[in-house]
């Protein structure tokens, strides 16, 4: 499991570290030019009217909205606003950040430039949520983590073709969905919790690092403090334990739970530098760009293809393009090369007869050996009892989980000869509906047939 798990770590990361390809970060400047240009990139909320450039946490005073955007209601003594105001305020900083995205692509709407934004209502907590999770990007980061999955043949139970896809690509996009839901918006609710990443902006590039890093442990409450991201982590241990019901039933322990919540904190982490850094990366190229055209101009003879050169895109422009393109094209290929060419097209490994002799292999696990720890429900020993009865039609049938690959099994009935078929629900379902099929009359090379058809995925473990 953990194979496959490394799979889709690698995957996301991998998507997410993709925008990191076209440059170094460059070191950071403390003039007024570096917030200026960031700005040009992300759109950002209203300006606070006190700012700490250079602490390691940033003066949180909700109650002082931003004059930048002429939002400060028009009054000459300091009263605080009510809270209809305030919630105004948080709505026109919300509207703000809907804009924000990095490459044109990657949505980043739960991010903020306003170190002092307005605290969200619980209702815009979930706004902000249904927004993030009903926009393009993450449809399109599912398909990419789907087709990679099915190319690697991830959760071999799921098969390939149309359906392990689907199946795939529904995982990948619920497993995003539950755990912001209750990350980014039932828990901050409860916890009265920001669900908003606050972009720093300044100060060193260290410094920057690691505050983006801490984010995914480290929040701002409600009230203007902050303390640790309960919501977050939490998030992403509910939403694990939820997927248990629609992953494998070999992935389904406390230790898949617990392994792939803290997994996709990590990934958090990865996607907050990200976002931290994005606007140097985009100021690096735009500067070079600059530099090029600089040239050009100086340039008192050029020649005509170099004249045309001169009126094309801009160069931040071409290089957004070009990633999202090869974005969609990666996994589209994905796809394409698992549905088409996947090595598990393959039939896994059996018999083609029956065995000469059967005295000569390994016994199906029976009596007493099924008891202790790994036949915990009571299909699991059915489903050995049942497979001691037609030993020799195992022997003559493959096992679409792959298990001749992981574990060297020569066909269905290895996995009954250890305890792989109380693991397994591929086996287990196998094995059901070749003593069910061998009770109909059926011959193994029948009973193959809708092995190789899937039809043995009808049968619910849980009623046998």
């Amino acid at each position: 499991m953990r194979l496959v798990l490394s799979a889709h770590v690698a995957t996301r990361v991998g998507l997410i570290a993709l925008a990191l390809l076209p440059g170094s970060l460059c070191a950071q400047q403390k003039s007024p030019a570096t917030n200026t240009s960031a700005a040009e990139t992300l759109p950002s909320a209203p300006q606070p009217i006190i700012e700490a450039a250079d602490s390691d946490y940033p003066i949180s005073n909700p109650r002082l909205p931003s004059t930048e955007s002429g939002l400060l209601p028009q009054q000459t003594s300091p009263q605080q606003p009510d809270e209809k105001t305030r919630r105004d305020l948080a709505e026109e900083q919300l509207k703000a950040q809907e804009k924000q995205r990095v490459m044109g692509v990657m949505a980043t709407f739960n991010t903020t430039t306003n170190k002092n934004a307005v605290p969200l209502a619980p209702a815009q907590k979930f706004k902000l949520f249904f927004k993030s999770a009903t926009d393009p990007w993450p449809f399109l980061l599912a398909g990419s983590v789907a087709g990679i999955g099915q190319a690697t043949d991830s959760y071999p139970e799921w098969g390939q073709g149309a359906q392990g896809y689907a199946k795939r690509f529904g995982a990948a996009y619920s497993d995003a969905f539950i755990g912001n839901f209750f990350g980014n918006a039932v828990l901050p609710t409860l916890l009265h919790e920001d669900p908003r990443y606050f972009q720093k902006g300044t100060g060193s590039p260290a410094k920057r690092f690691l505050w983006a890093a801490s984010s995914t442990f480290w929040c701002k409450r409600d009230k203007g403090t902050w303390g640790p991201n309960y919501a977050n982590v939490g998030g992403n241990l509910i939403g694990a334990a939820i997927a248990r019901a629609y992953y494998p039933a070999t992935e389904r322990d406390f230790a898949d739970v617990m392994t792939d919540g803290l997994t996709v904190s990590v990934e958090g982490i990865v996607g907050a530098e990200l976002i931290e850094f994005w606007p140097d990366i985009v100021r690096h190229h735009k500067k070079k760009a600059a530099q090029r055209t600089q040239q050009q101009s100086a340039d008192s003879v050029c020649s005509p293809q170099e004249s045309k050169m001169s009126g094309r895109a801009p160069a931040h422009m071409i290089l957004k393009s070009k990633l999202f393109l090869g974005l969609a094209v990666s996994a589209l290929t994905a796809a394409s090369y698992a549905q088409w060419s996947n090595p598990a097209n393959e039939v896994p490994a059996y018999h083609a007869a029956a065995p000469l002799k059967v005295s000569a292999l390994p016994p199906i696990l029976a009596g007493a050996k099924l008891t202790g720890e790994h036949f915990q429900y009571p299909w699991q020993v059915h489903v050995y009892q049942q497979a001691a009865k037609v030993g020799n039609v195992l022997y003559q049938l493959p096992c679409n989980c792959r298990c001749d690959r992981a574990l060297g099994h020569t066909s269905l009935r290895s996995c009954y000869e250890g305890y792989h078929g109380t693991e397994c629900s591929t086996c287990a379902q196998e094995a059901f509906y070749a003593y069910a099929m061998t009770k109909a009359g059926k011959t193994p090379a029948e009973i193959r047939a809708g092995i190789s058809q899937h039809a043995y995925e009808q049968i619910n473990l849980e009623q046998q």
